[in-house]
């Protein structure tokens, strides 16, 4: 009884203690903090995206208004004492923030370091009614979105919490730069890092930091280079040629590096940065690229390029993707397309498609055609790789000593397909620029998840699962379209060509290509007729006859294999747009046509018959070359005749 009487005491004593508010407000629920910022918010900053960003962020209720930071001297006499919710978002590596309207502040931005980032606020009272004043401060894009996120985040009581300092560092790019805002703009949006910049002359700034920091120097020899910057670069720019362009990293121990990108002028400079995403993919192996002139040609002799058996099906038509992209680039007057009529047998057309063209063909292509210049390529690998792994999370269980968890399963597939250009010079038929590029496609989905399990003790989680196939076909045509997306950036980006309006060029074909390899599918089989999804697009006729096969894939020690399977023959009957009705005219023993079969279009052999004349063939002499043709016949019949009595004689 004692006991009770002494706890009901304490009690009481402490209700005693607190106050009405704080009883209030220990038993108001968390919200998320930007829930407070209802009706009118302005928001000043830098930063069209940063505010976007932002005003994704806030409720319904609320109804935001952007001021751009170079407007605010204009805006100072409304945005004091206003009635309104005020958001301040700085990107430093934009415009800074006037140090003389600091107090319009709710933290003092002298006391901000290069890599701090601040989330701070107040709440003012207007008018009886409380006013939240944020300022979201952050080195660089990545970092204030970071910051805005982390804002979203928070989970206030009320809105007098809203009234908060919050400070963290990010480790930093020191960029030095003598290129406009543009190259710095491209850098940013691909680099996915925090990062700091300046010019030249205000090097001074950020000395302190590249004793530590990453240092990036991102220069054009359209400006002079001081030889104090010179002397810190990880290559001698002054080694390299008017037309080159280098790009290395190299360690400055642990994960710091000093980076450089140098090129002659801002054009092939904005290429240069958009290479890479991470700073750990720039090679630490200076990257030398020689900018070649081609502003001499108008005509370019494009091949198709040729892509692998093996991904055929999955990578349709890659070789008119290619076309296509180097059409929509503009690069050219004219585009003459290569076809497989322009050869005299089908290995030669193979073998040049792929880039494999020697000097004394390039050079006569080129003479006979009228072009400036040929390119080429193919497929020259592709890399499948898909990969299973488990996952572990847990939740609480109402028995003390025990958790409920469950074993989620995902499976990550990706797809490198390697594609190999060549460019040569239609005056020399020589060999001049030739490159590789990586395209990737990457998925990662979950499985199945686990029924939960309540234990003591975490369940077994399995291995990861390495295989080299991929099931996601789709990602065999993201890879080929990545791949294509970075062959027609370097040729525009590395290149000098003649200036004229973006406008697509002129498309000569040199001969209409024959239907050689047009393959489709079978999309439904009812009795002996069977529908295939390529029709008048694709050239097909009614009469048109097709070898329906079937790929069978099996795993060997070394890989996946593919064979193909012939399963029968079928002619169309009846065509239309993009599609076409065949009826069945063979069908091998034991087999059977099946939705997903392959269709091929069969070529005729060539006829050996005798060949027939012209009068045979219907064609009409003119009356002048029948008459010396009849006078022709009539002077061997007459020698004939006068030599036949000498061979009696004889």
């Amino acid at each position: 009884m004692c006991r009770k009487m002494t706890i009901a005491l304490s009690c009481l004593l402490f209700l005693s203690s607190v106050s009405t508010a704080q009883l209030r407000r220990a038993f108001l629920p968390k919200r998320p903090a930007l829930e407070f910022l209802k009706g009118d918010v302005v928001v000043i900053s830098n930063s069209v995206t940063l505010y976007n960003e932002f005003r994704t962020k806030l409720p319904e209720a609320a109804q935001a208004t952007f001021v751009n930071l170079s407007e605010l001297p204009k805006q100072i006499a409304e945005i004091r004492g206003a009635a309104k919710h005020v958001v301040f978002i700085i990107d430093w590596t934009k415009e800074p923030f006037p140090v003389e309207h600091r107090e319009l502040l709710p933290y003092d931005i002298r006391l901000i370091r290069d890599m701090d980032v601040v989330l701070a606020g107040d709440v003012n009272q207007i008018e009886r009614k409380p006013y939240v004043r944020l300022l979201i401060s952050a080195p660089s894009h990545n970092s204030a979105c970071e910051a805005i996120e982390r804002l979203s985040e928070l989970e206030v009581r009320e809105i007098a919490d809203l009234k908060m300092q919050r400070i963290w560092q990010v480790p930093l790019l020191v960029v030095v730069t003598n290129a406009g805002e543009e190259t710095i703009a491209i850098f940013g949006e691909r680099i996915k890092a925090d990062f700091t910049w300046v010019t030249l002359d205000k090097l001074p700034k950020v000395e302190r930091l590249l004793a530590t920091e990453t240092e990036v120097y991102i220069l054009t020899g359209e400006q002079p280079i001081p030889r104090a910057i010179k002397e810190k670069l990880p290559y001698p720019i002054d080694v390299l040629r008017q037309n080159q362009s280098v790009l290395v990293r190299a360690s400055k121990g642990g994960k710091y590096y000093r980076i450089l990108f140098y090129s002659p002028n801002a054009h092939f400079l904005n290429h240069l940065v958009s290479l890479y995403e991470h700073i750990e993919e720039i090679p630490s192996e200076p990257r030398l690229i020689l900018h070649l002139d081609l502003s001499h040609v108008k005509r370019l002799l494009l091949f198709p390029f040729s892509d692998a058996p093996a991904i055929r099906p999955y990578v349709m038509q890659f070789g008119e993707q290619v076309v296509d992209a180097v059409k929509k680039a503009g690069l050219v007057e004219e585009l003459l397309i290569a076809n497989p009529q322009m050869f005299e047998d089908a290995v030669a057309w193979d073998t040049y498609r792929s880039g494999n063209i020697p000097t004394e063909v390039a050079k006569q292509l080129c003479e006979k055609h009228g072009c400036d210049a040929i390119l080429a390529g193919h497929i020259a690998g592709v890399d499948a790789i898909s990969i299973t792994s488990q996952g572990l999370t847990s939740r609480p269980s109402p028995a003390a000593d025990r958790r409920v968890w469950q074993i989620k399963t995902e499976r990550q597939q990706r797809v490198s397909l390697f594609v190999e250009a060549r460019l040569f010079d239609g005056r020399t038929g020589r060999l001049i620029w030739s490159s590789r590029f990586e395209g990737t496609g990457i998925s990662k989905q979950p499985i199945y998840t686990s029924m939960p399990i309540e234990s003591r003790e975490p369940p077994q989680v399995q291995p990861e699962q390495i295989e080299r196939q991929v099931l996601d076909t789709s990602l065999y045509r993201t890879a080929a379209s990545d791949a294509i997306v970075q062959l027609v950036r370097a040729l525009r980006g590395e290149m000098i060509w003649a200036a004229r309006p973006r406008i697509t060029p002129a498309i000569t074909l040199i001969q209409p290509a024959p239907p050689i390899a047009r393959e489709g599918q079978v999309g439904a089989v009812e009795d002996k007729f069977v529908y295939i999804d390529i029709g008048k697009d694709a050239g097909i006729k009614v009469g048109d006859e097709f070898t329906v096969i079937r790929r069978v894939r099996f795993q060997t020690a070394r890989g996946e294999r593919i064979i193909e399977e012939p399963v029968g023959m079928i002619r169309a009957i009846e065509v239309m747009q993009d599609m076409a009705k065949a009826v069945i005219i063979e069908v091998e023993e034991g087999m059977q046509i099946k939705p997903q079969d392959i269709v091929r279009l069969r070529i005729p052999p060539p006829e050996v018959t005798k060949q027939k004349t012209k009068e045979e063939q219907g064609v009409k002499q003119p009356k002048e070359t029948r008459e010396q043709a009849q006078e022709q016949q009539g002077d061997v019949n007459k020698r004939a005749e006068e030599k036949q009595p000498e061979e009696k004689g004889e």
